[in-house]
C-alpha cells in the first residue's frame, strides 16, 4: 500500500494486557510496554528512540504503544528509503518481542515517569471512576485491573516481578506481527521469518484465560458526584451476547444494527434542537464492552441542570417509542442512502487509504477475529444487503435488546448546592415507569421543496489565468468574486472548496463580539433555505455535501467538502449561505441554552480554570478575547445583532477568493461556477480587517491557580515577540520548536523522571502583525515546578549560546524532508 509513499507501518500486537496481572502485578503491563522503549538487547538505554529520530521517525506520532485491558499494541512507521531502515524496524519489533533487558537502573527511573502518567489522570473522572468501576465491572476480574494499576505497586514492586510478566506473556503464541505501507510482500514475508522465526518456543506456558464480565439479574445503578464533575451524564447499558463478524449472515445483522442505533440518534438529535430539551445531547450505540465475551446496546444523555431525571426518562422513552412502534419508512429509506454513501466513498478511496488504517484492521482481525473483506466487496455487500433488510426485522431488533437482566445504569454528576441529583432507587423508578408506559408514534415530518426556491443568474468568467509552474487556474467572475482551481489526485471521490475575505469580527466594538464570535454557528444550526437544521440533514440524506460558513477575527469565509457527483449540491449551499439565511429563534434559543449548560459545570474544573485564567493572563483582560462564556457574556447574545453581523459579512461575496481542490476537470465545472459563484451579490465593496489584538504582557508574569484538590500541578510558559516573516525564518522556527521539544522530553522525562509528557510548541503568524508566540506545557509533581521550569529555561539558554547539536539538527532535519 503506497499511502504514504517509502513508508511501512510496523505493529506488535500482544495478546495480553492488564487481566493478566497477579494482585502483586497491578500495573505491570503497561509498566512493561513503558521499558520496551528504555533498553533491549540491540538498542540499549534510550537508543531506540535516538536512533529512530535519526531516520526521521517522530516519537509520539510514529513510535508509540498503549496498553489496554486484553493487549498491548506497539506502533512503529518506518521510511523505506534504505533497506537498512527496514531492517532496524524489524529489529526493533524484535527486540520488542523478546529482548527487552530491563535493567534495575532503568526500571527505577521509569517509576517516576509512570508516577507522573497517574499523576495527569488525577481528578474528578478518576475519583468518579474509582467508585463506579466496582458496580459497571461488578463479579469481573476487570474490575480490578484498571491498566494505570495501582501506585504503591508500581512505586514498590521488585525488579523480578517485572521481568517474571514479561517472561510469561510476551511470547511467540501470544503476538502477531502486522506489516504494511510501500514494499514489496515477498520482503516483508522474508523479514518476519528471519527476524522472528528465530524467537524460541515457550515451555509449559501459562494458559491465556479469556476472562468475562458475568450477567446481572438486577439492574445495576451507580450514581457518582464529585464538586468538580463537568457535567450530568448518564449511560444505560444492556448488556449482549457477543456478536461475530465471520460470516455473510453477520454482516448483515452488524448493518442492521447500524441502521436501527442511526436512525434513533437522529431523533435524539432532533430533540436538542428545541429550546426545552433537557439535555444537551444524547445517542445511542452498538458494540464491544470491557472484555471480549460480550457487547453492549447502550443510550447516553448529557443532562442540563437539575433536569437529570427528565434527561433520563426522555432518552429511555424515545427508545420505548422504537419498541412500541418501530421507525418508520421514510427514515429507513434515508438512513439507508447515509450508509451507501459511506460505503461507496470507501470503495472509492480504497487505493487512497492510509497503511495505519489497514494495519489497525488486521490486528482487530487477530485480537477479535474480526473479518476482512476489503473496502471493495464490503461495498457489494452493503449493495446486496440493504435493499433486502425490512422494516419490519429493523423494528424487531429493539424489542430484543432490553430488558431488566444484564442492565446497567451509570449517572455521573456535578456536586453542587441546588443541584438536584437523583438517587439510584429513583432512577430505578424512572426505568419502571418508562418500561408501562404508553406513548405515542413518531411522526417524521419531511418536505419535498427544493433546496434552492430560486436559480441564480450565471454571471460569465471575465478573466483566466493559467499557471504552470504549480497547476492551477485563476478564474474571475463578474462580480469579483475569484476562484483559484487546481485538480489533485490524492483522493479519487473528494472535493474541497474554502473561500475567504477580509475583515472577520475585527469590524465590530467590543459588546458585539460575542454576538459575532457565535453568529455563523447559529446560522448553521438555523438552517438555510426552505429547511431548518433537522430538515436539512434530512434532505440531504445520502448526499456527501456538507458546507459550513466561519466568521474569524480577521476573516470570514466557508469551509466544505463533497463527492464529485455531488458537487452541485455543495455550491447550492454555498449560494444559500450568502443569499438565503434563515432567522430562527427556537435554533437560536436551543443553541444558547446548550452552550449555557454545557459551560456552567465547567467552571468548577481546575484544567477549565486553569487554561481560562491563562487565556486572560496572555491577552489582558482583553473583553475581545473568550474562552470560557461568562452568564453576563451570554446575556449579551443578540439575535438580531447575529443576523446583521452576518449579513454584513456575507452580503457582498466581491472580495471573496475561493480555492478548490479535488477530483475535477477545470473545464467540465465551469457552468456550474458561474451559475454558482459568478451568481453570488456584489456591491463591490473593498474593505479589510483592523488590528484589534490584544497586547501581550510586558516583562515577566508569575501567577499561581490555587484551584487544584489533588496532589498535582499544570505549568504553562509562554512567550510572545515580533518575528521577521521570511521562509528562512519561519523554517528555522519550526526546527527550533522541534529540538527544544526532543531536549526537554530527554532532561524532564528521561533523566530526571520529572514528567509524563512535556510540550513546547509556536507558531508565526503573519497577520495582523508579524509575531510569535511559544507555549511550553506539562503536568508534574507540585514540589516540582520551580526545578523543571528552570530546566525549560537551561535548555533555551543552551541553545541561545551555544545554537543546536549537530545530531538534533540533522535529526529535524529528516522528520521535515519525510
Amino acid at each position: 500500500n503506497k499511502k504514504p509513499e517509502q513508508r511501512i507501518e510496523l505493529r506488535l500486537a500482544v495478546n495480553a494486557g492488564s487481566v493478566c496481572e497477579t494482585d502483586g502485578q497491578q500495573g505491570l503491563a503497561h509498566f512493561v510496554e513503558h521499558m520496551c522503549f528504555n533498553g533491549t538487547r540491540n538498542f540499549p538505554s534510550n537508543r531506540i528512540i535516538d536512533m529512530l529520530e535519526e531516520m526521521g521517525v517522530r516519537f509520539g506520532a510514529e513510535l508509540n504503544a498503549y496498553t489496554s485491558f486484553d493487549q498491548t499494541i506497539y506502533m512503529l512507521k518506518v521510511p523505506t528509503d534504505k533497506e537498512e531502515w527496514i531492517n532496524r524496524g524489524f529489529q526493533v519489533l524484535e527486540d520488542w518481542a523478546h529482548q527487552v533487558t530491563l535493567e534495575d537502573a532503568e526500571i527505577d527511573k521509569e517509576r517516576g515517569v509512570i508516577v507522573e502518567e497517574w499523576r495527569l489522570g488525577l481528578g474528578a473522572e478518576d475519583r468518579m471512576q474509582t467508585k463506579y468501576i466496582p458496580v459497571l465491572l461488578k463479579g469481573s476480574k476487570y474490575a480490578n485491573r484498571l491498566p494505570i494499576g495501582k501506585i504503591d505497586v508500581i512505586k514498590s514492586f521488585p525488579h523480578d516481578t517485572l521481568r517474571r510478566f514479561y517472561e510469561t506473556w510476551y511470547r511467540p503464541d501470544l503476538m502477531a506481527v502486522v506489516v504494511v505501507g510501500d514494499i514489496d510482500p515477498a520482503l516483508a514475508e522474508s523479514k518476519i521469518r528471519e527476524y522472528f522465526g528465530r524467537i524460541p518456543v515457550t515451555v509449559n506456558p501459562e494458559k491465556r484465560v479469556e476472562y468475562t464480565v458475568p450477567d446481572n439479574i438486577e439492574p445495576l445503578i451507580s450514581v457518582v458526584t464529585d464538586e468538580e464533575a463537568t457535567g450530568y451524564t448518564a449511560q444505560i447499558m444492556f448488556k449482549q451476547p457477543k456478536s461475530s463478524s465471520r460470516t455473510f449472515s453477520d454482516y448483515r445483522n452488524t448493518l442492521m444494527r447500524n441502521l436501527y442505533t442511526g436512525m434513533l440518534n437522529n431523533r435524539l438529535q432532533g430533540i436538542t434542537q428545541k429550546p426545552d430539551a433537557p439535555y444537551m445531547f444524547a445517542g445511542s450505540g452498538y458494540g464491544s464492552f470491557v472484555g471480549r465475551s460480550i457487547d453492549v446496546y447502550q443510550l447516553y444523555v448529557g443532562a442540563k441542570e437539575n433536569q437529570i431525571e427528565k434527561s433520563i426518562e426522555t432518552v429511555l422513552t424515545e427508545n420505548e417509542r422504537v419498541r412500541q412502534f418501530g421507525f418508520t419508512a421514510s427514515e429507513l429509506e434515508r438512513e439507508k442512502k447515509d450508509i451507501l454513501a459511506l460505503y461507496e466513498n470507501g470503495a472509492k478511496e480504497a487505493d487512497k487509504t492510509l497503511s495505519g488504517t489497514y494495519a489497525d484492521e488486521f490486528i482487530r482481525n487477530y485480537l477479535d477475529q474480526e473479518s476482512i473483506p476489503g473496502y471493495q466487496k464490503e461495498f457489494e455487500l452493503v449493495k446486496d444487503f440493504l435493499p433486502g433488510i425490512t422494516l419490519e426485522e429493523i423494528n424487531r431488533l429493539g424489542r430484543t435488546w432490553t430488558s431488566e437482566m444484564n442492565m446497567i445504569t451509570l449517572l455521573t454528576a456535578q456536586e453542587k448546592e441546588g443541584i438536584r441529583v437523583p438517587s439510584e432507587q429513583q432512577i430505578a423508578e424512572i426505568i419502571r415507569s418508562v418500561s408501562s408506559k404508553k406513548v405515542e408514534a413518531y411522526i417524521d415530518n419531511v418536505t419535498d421543496a427544493p433546496l434552492l426556491s430560486t436559480e441564480p443568474s450565471p454571471a460569465a468568467v471575465t478573466k483566466r489565468t493559467e499557471n504552470s509552474e504549480f497547476g492551477y487556474t485563476l478564474l474571475t467572475f463578474g462580480n469579483g468574486v475569484r476562484i483559484i482551481l487546481k485538480p489533485t489526485d490524492f483522493k479519487n471521490d473528494q472535493i474541497l472548496i474554502s473561500a475567504t475575505s477580509p475583515g472577520g469580527t475585527s469590524l465590530y466594538p467590543d459588546n458585539d463580539i460575542i454576538s459575532a464570535m457565535l453568529a455563523s454557528t447559529i446560522i448553521t444550526q438555523s438552517g438555510v433555505g426552505n429547511y431548518d437544521f433537522t430538515g436539512l440533514q434530512k434532505k440531504l440524506s445520502g448526499n456527501t455535501a456538507k458546507l459550513t460558513p466561519y466568521i474569524n477575527e480577521l476573516r470570514e469565509g466557508v469551509n466544505g467538502s463533497c463527492s464529485p457527483k455531488d458537487l452541485e449540491t455543495m455550491l447550492q449551499l454555498n449560494y444559500l449561505y450568502f443569499t438565503q439565511v434563515r432567522r430562527d429563534e427556537t435554533a437560536f434559543n436551543a443553541y444558547i441554552s446548550r452552550m449555557r449548560n454545557m459551560i456552567k459545570p465547567l467552571r468548577a474544573n481546575p484544567q477549565v480554570i486553569f487554561s481560562d485564567t491563562l487565556s486572560k493572563i496572555v491577552t489582558m483582560n482583553s473583553p475581545r478575547e473568550i474562552s470560557i462564556p461568562t452568564e453576563a457574556q451570554f446575556d449579551q447574545v443578540n439575535l438580531d445583532r447575529i443576523m446583521a453581523i452576518y449579513k454584513d459579512r456575507f452580503s457582498d461575496a466581491g472580495d471573496f477568493t475561493y480555492i478548490m481542490v479535488g477530483n475535477f476537470k477545470t473545464d467540465e465545472i465551469i457552468p456550474l461556477l458561474e451559475k454558482y459563484i459568478g451568481g453570488l451579490p456584489s456591491t463591490g465593496r473593498k474593505e479589510t480587517w483592523k488590528n484589534v489584538s490584544p497586547e501581550f504582557p510586558e516583562g515577566k508574569v508569575v501567577v499561581d491557580v490555587p484551584k487544584n484538590s489533588e496532589p498535582q500541578s499544570l505549568v504553562a510558559m509562554v512567550w510572545n515577540g515580533d518575528f521577521k516573516w521570511k521562509e528562512k525564518n519561519r523554517q528555522g522556527f519550526t526546527m527550533l520548536m522541534n529540538i527544544l521539544s526532543i531536549k526537554l522530553r530527554e532532561s524532564m522525562r528521561e533523566e530526571q523522571s520529572g514528567v509524563y509528557g512535556i510540550s513546547f510548541s509556536g507558531s508565526p503568524v503573519k497577520y495582523p502583525e508579524p509575531e510569535y508566540t511559544i507555549t511550553s506545557t506539562w503536568g508534574c509533581n507540585p514540589d516540582s515546578i520551580t526545578k523543571l521550569s528552570q530546566t525549560v529555561l537551561d535548555e533555551i539558554a543552551k541553545i541561545k549560546k551555544n545554537g543546536p547539536a549537530v545530531e538534533d539538527l540533522n535529526k529535524v532535519k529528516e522528520t521535515l524532508i519525510r
